[in-house]
């Protein structure tokens, strides 16, 4: 997110794109501006419809940045890198959102694919029938979701409706506790 412009304005024509259609939130990316003030960047024209203001970033090697930004901005939402693999973020960054209510998208929950990578021919433990899953996505899914700060894994997969329904089954749409607007 650029600090200079509003954040409703930092990816000109995706109004265009999108149909129309402006979505309530608006995340930036701390690598893009390291000196990003959201309270600067929370100033929307008075016509936008910008409900949520967030961060991203994908490499762990930010998550200082994201700890800061969450303890010192106090964003209404991150999301960060985080599966069975990718487990960096429980040190620091899920413990920080949990303590500022700050609500967390999870990007990767897959590890962008290694997981299926590594279990592809092997079948589900017993105990995922304890867990009511019925496929490993759901097992990844619950894993990460067991994490009391996340809110809601997003999974970046061409395979979007057998993971919609992946994620419906273990719990993503049911998560309410997003934050008050």
């Amino acid at each position: 997110m650029n600090a200079a412009r509003p954040a409703s304005r930092e990816h000109p024509g995706q109004e265009e794109s999108s149909g129309g259609v402006t979505a309530p939130l608006a995340q930036g990316n701390t690598g893009a501006a390291r000196n990003c003030h959201l309270s600067t960047a929370a100033q929307p024209p008075p016509a936008s419809a910008l409900r949520y203001l967030g961060i991203t970033h994908y490499a762990r090697g930010a998550f200082n940045d994201l700890e800061r930004i969450i303890r010192e901005e106090k964003p209404d939402f991150v999301q960060l890198p985080y599966s069975v693999l990718e487990r960096d973020a429980e040190q620091r960054l899920l413990p920080a959102a949990a303590e500022h209510g700050v609500a967390v998208l999870v990007m990767r929950p897959f590890s962008s694919g290694t997981l299926f990578e590594r279990v592809r021919g092997h079948p589900l433990p017993g105990w995922a029938a304890d867990i009511d899953c019925t496929s490993w996505a759901q097992v990844f899914l619950k894993v990460i979701l067991g994490h009391p700060a996340v809110h809601c894994p997003p999974p970046a997969s061409p395979r979007t409706p057998p993971t919609t329904c992946a994620r419906a089954s273990a719990g993503c749409p049911t998560r309410s506790s997003a934050p008050a607007s």
